[in-house]
């Protein structure tokens, strides 16, 4: 029924064109977010290899979103986080998942 209805009255219009991808972003993105993962599970690290770590995931993370505000096609679209609905959905999200992981 959904489909029959889709096929009635949804109408689209498609303009191809040619897409800019943000590498820097996208690389600055893998760095922190590696980062991250390497100080929430390296037991037998050392505190400094750990604060090292720890400094170059919030240096990252904080180029990452520069990066993001002075792209011309960012990755991750930084105003859309200042939706209400759209901040609160995604934490939500992030709680429940640590609920089921933990």
């Amino acid at each position: 029924m959904t489909i029959v209805g889709f096929a009635f009255f949804l109408r689209e219009t498609i303009e191809p064109r040619q897409a800019r991808i943000d590498y820097l972003g996208a690389a600055l993105f893998s760095v922190a977010v590696v980062s991250l993962l390497v100080v929430l599970t390296e037991t037998e690290a050392g505190l400094s290899t750990l604060a090292a770590v720890g400094f170059l995931c919030l240096v990252s993370g904080g180029l990452f979103l520069w990066q993001e505000r002075r792209a011309a096609e960012p990755i991750i679209s930084i105003d859309l986080w200042a939706r209400r609905l759209v901040a609160t959905s995604n934490a939500a999200s992030l709680l429940t998942g640590m609920a089921l992981i933990g």
